[in-house]
């Protein structure tokens, strides 16, 4: 279906200039491009405590995280405060393994290729099933072979962002066919639009509360 639409776009009804699977790959490409720009593809990664392990292999769909939660045996839960794994030397100072309930975490390593590591501190004492979630921002899986059946990942009503970027990458490959500027301009106010309004899934405002002073503007 997306094909149809890019194909549409193109005024090209069949393969001719450019083939199926090329399209393809480009549709897949746009759809990577606006969740890591947008940040709408937001995902929860929950993981089993191990004791005595203090690091855990993040999703290799994530490029970002948000927000990471401890959950203690009872059920009650925290977050855990991030520190830059370079700067943590003021936290743990030469006792990096020292046990007991986490309150920080750090990152070393990319995400994506098997080498991101979250680092828990203090390691954790006990075994706790799904005792750590991992909030972040995950990218659609980067598709080798061309499956005609997949569902695009993209969010509902904004389908249409697609085959403008498709369409400026295909006529920008015709060295004579100037009208990418278009579809490229089109396609950057797109994901402009995007940015505003699926970062947060709601119209409200954020509002901070405390007591003596009421609710204030977040």
């Amino acid at each position: 279906d997306m094909i149809f639409d890019v194909r549409s776009h193109l005024d090209e009804a069949s393969a001719g200039y450019w083939d199926d699977d090329e399209l393809a790959r480009w549709i897949w490409e746009a759809s990577r491009d606006i969740a890591r720009r947008t940040e709408w593809n937001q995902k929860v990664k929950r993981f089993d405590n191990v004791a005595s392990q203090q690091t855990y292999t993040l999703p290799d769909d994530m490029f970002r995280i948000f927000r990471v939660e401890y959950r203690r045996a009872s059920g009650n839960s925290y977050a855990l405060e991030y520190q830059d794994f370079a700067l943590m030397d003021d936290i743990w100072f030469t006792s990096r393994e020292s046990t007991g309930e986490p309150q920080w975490y750090a990152i070393w390593g990319a995400p994506g290729v098997g080498t991101d590591q979250l680092y828990l501190y203090p390691v954790p004492t006990s075994a706790i099933s799904q005792g750590l979630y991992v909030y972040y921002y995950a990218v659609p899986p980067k598709v080798d072979t061309n499956d005609f059946n997949r569902v695009v990942e993209v969010p509902a009503g904004w389908e249409d962002t697609i085959p403008l970027y498709v369409e400026y990458v295909a006529r920008r490959k015709e060295s004579r066919d100037s009208r990418w500027r278009e579809a490229f301009e089109l396609y950057e106010i797109r994901v402009a639009e995007m940015m505003k309004t699926t970062r947060h899934w709601t119209d409200q405002e954020n509002f901070v509360s405390g007591s003596g002073y009421g609710n204030l503007p977040g």
